[in-house]
């Protein structure tokens, strides 16, 4: 071009005019200008015509500084006549940058939710110290009842001494000191009754607690309930039901605790109190007496009648109206001593003469000390006489308090761990001075005087045992024997908003180390960290929460990238003229370049500023809310990550959106771009490349790219992500996988986009309209690139938002079948130790009590039997004993699939020959079968009757000495075990129900010996699931399904197990023919409410008294799944309003193009009879057609990526497949979609249709 070297370093005057510009007339330029009233038009904008020009070029500088003028300029001008394009991209700009900014803000903000939950949880305690135990029997010359040494083994903490440390190690370090405070706890195991309707008693856990202590340590921040004065708690909402009681109404309680609770805490062993011989004196205090004969300590006298005076060595007549005064003149309860009581404690001896000691003793064998000294209970489970909570039959003592009911507690609020369940709160000090006045009374009872100095008498002590225990307790403190020390963190929330890999591991560990420096590192005191242990356990839980987050983030900025670039595409198509004319006056490449760059960046910049005001304003009511729940000082403001992210995206966003329409600018030659009739759609460009210099394609490139990522990926990162535990360095791989697949199956589903729109066309255009068809199909071909990118922003909308809310759907269905058929019921109870079983008897008779009403069915089953000291290991295989795996073995009753959810019954192989039972949903009921046709089972190997094969030899087992083996053979074949067994034994050790199995047992014979025995095993059946344990029929899982048998079959191993080991002394002795159970789980009656449950679970309670037992509510904790997933598609909802919001832009700026690119046709359709109806109509179709075809292709797409997901994991836990719709979400989905299309088309069109024909062929 002539004109271009005449450019120079300075100033540009044209000694001649230029080229280009002589076939264009400044008043040809006008007149266009003038009559383009459209977004069309074809014009200068006002910084390019008259002045402007010639002021703009004659001081044309070269430098950056004069094109940025030239730009800006050019922009002010442009955005001033076209207002619309910049606000659409300011408002793009500033939804990404305010919802970017506002989710990440917020999701730095979550360690406080989850640090709160673990707080509800766990209690708001940093470290719990709790004593190891350390108690041992007497040893070898010291006294069974007086022991100094014995209080070192006491399972006590000396709060005292720990608080002095801290005190001086505070003063020392400062502020830096890690600990803030420690306070004392005690959780005591008790009963709570009505006063006035003794028959409602309940289990409760005693919190006894320091009010003021742990109010100034902060500890319940949100326990919005007073402290505590004499004679007054605060009661758990439950229990209070269960008592029929209310709050703050003048309601009473009686508390009472058992001697077994008050003793350790008292720290009687450091006194002198042998707990076996104390016992002896609370359970039958007369009889000790009796076994003291020497024993002649003066009472006072006592009238036994008129003329008689005794003491204990006295012989006189003993009847009833002799008995009678002499107990009471003791300072006896003689309330209980009805006429037909003393007649069955008389008997034989009534009314003879025998010794005083004597006749005590053969009352006091039916009574113990609560029913003869007032200010003792019987404590012996719902009322007197029964079997005690923990099945043993002897009679609990301890002491019972009147208490006032102030509060119901509804919530814990942190005060106490919410595990607890049934809770009694109750003040240290009240409960101190109450305690400690109740002992002084009872020592000064005649009768427990009498007991202690027998007690003296048997022992040989020298020093009286009442004189210890008054000088005892009268330096007594209770926090000198604390059972608990809680521990708070300084810096506790900053440290718990961190994540583990972040700094809080290391953090605890410090905490840990300082608090072992206070009590000393071989002190026999335990440091657990319940918060950071529960918050340990959520790790996993917020690791896929933000991955879900950082895929909204990265889909919403691929949305808003997709829209920028349309309205940056958009702008340089209208403006190709423009574009030209400034090329041609000789603006040079990078000037325009830097142009466009510019115009990117003035939506960018004032994007950003706007998105970050919005934002920091909504911003304050999530931090409000989420300090609410917290009970923390709300943090506003915008952290600086947030901020950065937000800024990155903004910028970053819409500059690479620019590129391509950089390219088209730049590319366009100075013909097409001054040729006023030039469409884009319809050019056809020809472009010839020799095959030499052909070189690496673009698109070869990106494959090859995308190839070594992959495998890169593939073959470091994942492995790196497993060997060093990086889950979420491994969840981030696995969701950017996920977003892969949406986006590639978004793209791919575009192939098929055009035959979806013309079948959507084709069924909704009816009758007359069927006229418009053709003219929609050709507008449906004719936009086709440009509504492609509206209809790839759908898709993967929409492609998105319903595989997430499939998925979490779908997950949640899954995550409620794998708690249901792990618990196996309604509710379940579970023992986790061996040491601690459920009480059977105490549980039937209460279950039984409700069957028929609340109750529909109950069963018990047992706990593996290689967790018994008798047992090492159980073990199955073929009758060769090869191959072979070990498996837990388990007891369960003959009603447990009646009892159990039977949907999680799955058999894959039952046995032949037996007219079994059937279940709810219509299967063999195999475990009844066990029962009902025990040892009836035939193989197809075996003759009319089981034969035992003859011994290959006899002889002399070094384990177990002389063996008869042909009669273990017998016993093995003749009485074999009938088995269910999981289906993982098929390919693990070639099983089948046919197939005679191998049941090892191997006993512990000694500290260092072991032996086995083995039964001859037939399985009744091979499961894939059952209900109430993890079954799993993959080889890999086999070590952890259970082998499942019969009771008498469980009891029988262990007896077996007893009489062989040489550690009887050491183990209790099991009783013969009962199976300890283990587990226990009940079926609600059809319509049972929240309130029978709680009933249910409540009354059980009463017969557990040990927190290694727990009753478990899993209708209530399936119900608590859902919860999160509410929350999560509230989220996607508002999720879903954002990416139709910038779909509704798209399609707006699609159509605009569209209608001004076409208005020439539709002037000339409605100059031949078209309506403007017909024609707005025609956009409406086809906007219709696109956008329905989309929907359809995005939720395909997205059922299909959460259906192969799910499917996958389905695999793993062999769970029932349940097809799961986001019902809600998909169809909020549909109406803003629907909404966004209609309106999307409505606008552009409405501002064409109401002009005139003539004016609208004039500006075409």
């Amino acid at each position: 071009m002539a004109s271009s070297s005449r450019w120079s370093s300075g100033s540009w005057s044209p000694k001649t005019p230029p080229e280009p510009m002589a076939g264009i007339s400044r008043v040809k330029m006008a007149e266009r200008s003038s009559s383009a009233s459209g977004p069309s038009s074809r014009s200068l904008p006002p910084a390019y015509t008259g002045h402007a020009v010639q002021e703009g070029w004659s001081e044309g500088n070269q430098t950056l500084v004069g094109d940025a003028a030239t730009a800006l300029k050019y922009l002010w001008a442009a955005t001033r006549k076209e207002k619309r394009n910049w606000m659409v991209g300011v408002f793009t700009v500033a939804l990404v940058v305010f919802f970017v900014t506002v989710l990440r803000n917020n999701v730095e903000r979550s360690p406080l939710i989850f640090w709160r939950l673990a707080e509800l949880s766990a209690g708001e305690t940093d470290a719990l110290l709790t004593p190891t135990s350390s108690a041992r029997s007497a040893r070898p010359g010291e006294s069974p009842l007086l022991d100094p040494a014995m209080s070192d083994g006491v399972p006590l903490v000396n709060f005292t001494h720990i608080r002095q440390q801290w005190e001086e190690f505070r003063n020392l370090h400062g502020e830096s000191a890690l600990v803030s405070s420690i306070v004392p706890r005690w959780y005591l195991l008790g009963r709570v009754r009505n006063r006035d309707v003794p028959t409602r008693v309940s289990s409760a856990i005693f919190v006894v607690y320091d009010s003021h202590k742990e109010l100034a340590a902060g500890i319940g921040r949100n326990f919005n309930h007073r402290a505590l004065g004499e004679a007054e708690t605060h009661v758990s909402s439950p229990l209070l039901r269960t008592l029929g009681l209310g709050a703050n109404r003048g309601d009473r309680i009686l508390l009472s605790l058992e001697a077994d609770q008050l003793l350790p805490l008292l720290n009687v062993e450091s006194v002198g109190f042998n707990l076996d011989l104390l016992a002896q004196l609370l359970n039958n205090p007369i009889g000790l007496l009796a076994g003291a004969p020497g024993v002649a300590v003066e009472t006072g006298d006592v009238d036994v009648d008129v003329n008689t005076t005794v003491n204990t060595g006295d012989t006189v007549d003993f009847g009833q109206n002799t008995l009678l005064p002499f107990l009471s003149g003791l300072g006896l309860n003689t309330s209980v001593l009805t006429p037909q009581v003393l007649d069955g404690l008389l008997g034989p001896v009534a009314n003879q003469s025998v010794p005083v000691a004597a006749q005590l003793a053969a009352a006091g064998l039916q009574l113990s000390l609560a029913d003869l000294v007032p200010g003792l209970d019987v404590l012996s489970g719902l009322d007197t006489g029964a079997t005690s909570p923990d099945g043993d039959n002897s009679t609990n003592i301890g002491l019972s308090w009147d208490y006032a009911v102030i509060d119901d507690i509804q919530s814990p609020g942190g005060k106490f761990p919410d595990a607890l369940g049934n809770v009694v709160l109750i003040d240290s000090h009240q409960f101190e001075k109450v305690l400690l006045a109740q002992i002084r009374e009872l020592i000064a009872n005649p009768l427990v005087v009498l007991g202690l100095q027998a007690l003296e008498t048997q022992a040989g002590l020298t020093v009286p045992i009442v004189d210890t225990i008054t000088d005892f307790l009268a330096d007594f403190r209770m926090e000198d024997y604390a059972l608990t020390v809680a521990a708070n963190y300084r810096a506790r929330e900053t440290a718990y908003v961190k994540t583990t890999d972040e700094g809080l591991k290391t953090e605890m560990a410090y905490f840990a180390n300082e608090i072992y420096g206070l009590v000393g590192y071989n002190s026999s005191v335990d440091i657990e960290l319940p918060i950071y242990l529960a918050l340990e356990g959520t790790e996993i839980i917020r690791l896929f929460l933000d991955q879900i987050f950082n895929s909204v983030v990265f889909v919403i900025s691929l949305l808003s990238a997709l829209l920028i670039y349309s309205l940056m595409l958009s702008n340089v198509e209208e403006k190709t003229f423009e574009y030209g004319m400034l090329r041609a006056l000789g603006m040079r490449q990078h000037a325009l370049i830097f142009l466009l760059v510019v115009q990117a960046l003035s939506f960018a910049i004032p994007g950003i500023i706007i998105g970050w005001a919005v934002a920091f304003v909504v911003d304050l009511i999530p931090a409000w809310l989420i300090a609410e729940f917290s009970d923390t000082d709300a943090r506003y403001g915008i952290n600086p990550t947030p901020l950065y992210l937000s800024l990155a995206i903004g910028l970053i966003v819409p500059l690479l959106a620019n590129w391509v329409p950089i390219r088209r600018a730049l590319s366009s030659t100075l013909r097409n771009a001054l040729d006023v009739y030039h469409q884009t759609n319809s050019e056809t460009v020809v472009r010839v490349i020799k095959l030499e210099s052909l070189g690496l394609s673009g698109w070869q490139t990106a494959l090859a790219v995308t190839l070594v990522g992959v495998g890169f990926v593939t073959y470091y990162m994942i492995p790196y992500a497993f060997t060093y535990n990086d889950f979420g360095l491994l969840l981030t791989i696995l969701n950017g996988i996920l977003l892969g697949i949406v986006l590639g199956l978004a793209m791919v589903a575009q192939v098929l986009q055009p035959y979806t729109e013309w079948a959507f066309l084709w069924s909704m255009v009816w009758g007359t309209e069927t006229r418009l068809a053709p003219l929609i199909r050709k507008n449906l071909g004719g936009h086709r690139s440009r509504n492609r990118k509206t209809a790839l922003m759908f898709t993967t909308s929409l492609a998105f938002l319903i595989f997430a809310g499939s998925l979490f759907a779908l997950q949640e269905a899954l995550i409620k079948d794998l708690i249901a058929g792990f618990f196996g019921s309604d509710i379940a109870v579970l023992s986790f130790a061996w040491e601690h079983m459920l009480n059977e008897d105490a549980l039937r008779d209460f279950l039984d009590d409700n069957l028929g009403t609340l109750v529909a069915s109950f069963s018990f089953g047992t706990q593996s039997i290689d967790l018994s000291d008798l047992m090492s290991k159980s073990r199955m295989s073929s009758i060769v004993d090869f191959p072979r795996v070990s498996q837990p073995l388990h007891a369960i009753d003959a009603n447990w699939l009646q009892t159990a959810y039977t949907k999680y019954y799955i058999p894959t192989e039952v046995a032949e020959g037996f007219d079994y039972a059937q279940t709810s949903n219509g299967k063999d009921d195999v475990a009844a079968s066990l029962y009902t046709h025990a040892g009836t089972a035939r193989l197809s190997i075996e003759p009319a009757r089981i034969s035992v094969p003859l011994p290959l030899g006899s002889g002399y087992d070094s384990n177990r000495g002389a063996v008869n083996r042909s009669a273990e053979l017998e016993l093995s074949y003749t009485q074999y075990f009938d088995t269910i067994v999981s289906e993982s034994l098929r390919d693990r050790v070639s099983l089948d129900v046919d197939t005679p199995q191998a049941l090892t047992l191997r006993y512990d014979v000694s500290e260092s010996a072991t032996v086995s025995y083995k039964r001859l095993g037939k399985a009744r059946a091979m499961v894939r699931k059952f209900p109430g344990f993890f079954v799993s029929s993959y080889r890999q899982f086999a070590p952890f399904n259970p082998i499942l048998i019969r009771f008498d079959q469980y009891a029988e191993a262990l007896e077996r197990a007893y009489n062989l080991t040489s550690l009887q002394s050491k183990l209790p002795q099991p009783e013969r023919g009962v199976a300890p159970k283990g587990s226990l789980i009940v079926r609600m009656s059809t319509g049972a409410s929240t309130e029978d449950r709680e009933s249910i679970v409540n009354g059980m309670r009463n017969f557990i008294q040990n927190d290694l037992i727990q009753v478990i509510d899993v209708v209530e904790l399936i119900k608590s799944t859902s919860i999160a997933t509410e929350m999560l598609q509230l989220f996607f909802i508002i999720v879903s309003v954002i990416t139709s919001l910038l779909c509704f832009f798209v399609l707006f700026l699609s159509f605009t193009a569209n209608v001004n690119e076409n208005s020439w046709e539709i002037g000339v359709l409605r100059a031949l009879g078209l309506s403007s109806a017909q024609a707005l109509r025609v956009y409406i179709y086809e906007a219709l057609s696109l956008t329905l075809a989309s929907m359809v292709m995005g939720t395909i797409i997205g059922l299909l990526t959460a259906v192969a997901l799910t499917l996958q994991m389905g695999l793993f836990t062999e769970s029932p497949f349940v097809f799961q719709f986001p019902t809600l979400l998909f169809c909020v989905v549909v109406v803003l979609s629907i909404g966004v299309t209609l309106i999307g088309s409505w606008l552009p069109a409405r501002s064409i249709m109401g002009k005139e024909i003539a004016i609208v062929l004039k500006e075409a």
